[in-house]
Order: C-alpha cells, then sequence, then structure tokens
C-alpha cells in the first residue's frame, strides 16, 4: 500500500452491520488499480495518517463587521 485516498462507510447485509472502508493506491500501480479495502486490511499507521489529514480543524475566518457599501435610497 502507497496511501489512502478516501474513506467511507458500507452497509453489510443484514443493514444492521456497517463497516469502514478505504480506497488504496497502491504501491507501484496506476489510479486504475485503485481498490477499497475494509479497515481490518489496513495499517493502524495509514488510517492515523489519513485521519490526520484529511479531518483536520477547519479554521473559520471571523465575520467581518464593516457594514455594508451598498445605500438604500
Amino acid at each position: 500500500m502507497e496511501r489512502l485516498l478516501d474513506k467511507r462507510p458500507r452497509h453489510i447485509v443484514p443493514a444492521t452491520r456497517m463497516i469502514v472502508e478505504y480506497l488504496v493506491r497502491w504501491k507501484d500501480y496506476g489510479p486504475e488499480d485503485d481498490s477499497w479495502e475494509p479497515a481490518s486490511n489496513i495499517e493502524k499507521i495509514l488510517m492515523d495518517e489519513y485521519e490526520a489529514t484529511h479531518h483536520a480543524t477547519i479554521h473559520i475566518a471571523a465575520r467581518s463587521t464593516r457594514k455594508s457599501a451598498r445605500r438604500r435610497t
């Protein structure tokens, strides 16, 4: 495995069971060979790296207190 590209929940029949799958980019292979693999097949360090880079805190800019330049007529 080279890296993880995406993550998705997947419902298993019966619908009461859900697993997590990761889209894997395989080392020395192209994008056409990417595949979805269950988390149980993925090394923990790769999952931790994915979570750290894809679910980091998003900083939201403070809202401007400046009044609109539009004039009411």
